[in-house]
């Protein structure tokens, strides 16, 4: 059995994407008209424009949510993995994360945002239906639905659903 663990929100308190979208917005709000509508590019090719600019050069070690680190911790001997997998651009969760040792595998995206539905075939293709699931946001409500297992994280802790 496998755990896949979600990052924005759920391993981490923040999310880095909706952060750097706000940074931008109020440092130059013609960036998305260029981006959308003049460039025609996608919302995955915005998230790695946004992210590949922001520098990380500090530990994220108080940006991590103490109640999941404490729940892998806890839980490791159940499952033959624990693996992130993310929406956010594989190239940075795995800067962020890598040198962690948190989980067997770190996956984001990459050329399909790993988010939603797309999140959860990627899931399937990878490990089948025999995964449970860790998330925060209601775009991970069609994996909480297919795991064996859904577990939700908020500011009120983790709940079994």
């Amino acid at each position: 059995m496998v755990c896949v663990i979600d990052f924005d929100g759920t391993l981490l308190k923040n999310d880095f994407f909706k952060e750097s979208f706000f940074i931008q917005l109020i440092e130059n709000p013609f960036y998305f008209i260029k981006h959308f509508l003049i460039k025609k590019a996608s919302f995955l090719a915005l998230k790695h424009q946004l992210l590949k600019n922001r520098l990380i050069n500090y530990s994220i070690d108080h940006l991590i949510n103490p109640l999941v680190l404490a729940w892998i911790q806890e839980n490791r001997s159940m499952y033959k993995e624990i693996v992130l997998v993310s929406a956010s651009p594989d190239f940075f969760v795995k800067a962020l994360i890598s040198d962690l040792h948190i989980f067997d595998g770190i996956y984001g995206s990459e050329t399909i945002n790993l988010k939603g539905v797309n999140k959860l075939a990627f899931i399937q293709e990878k490990w089948g239906n025999a995964f449970h699931y860790m998330g925060d946001a209601k775009a991970d409500q069609p994996i909480f639905l297919a795991a064996q297992q859904a577990f939700k994280v908020s500011a009120k802790g983790i709940s079994k659903l």
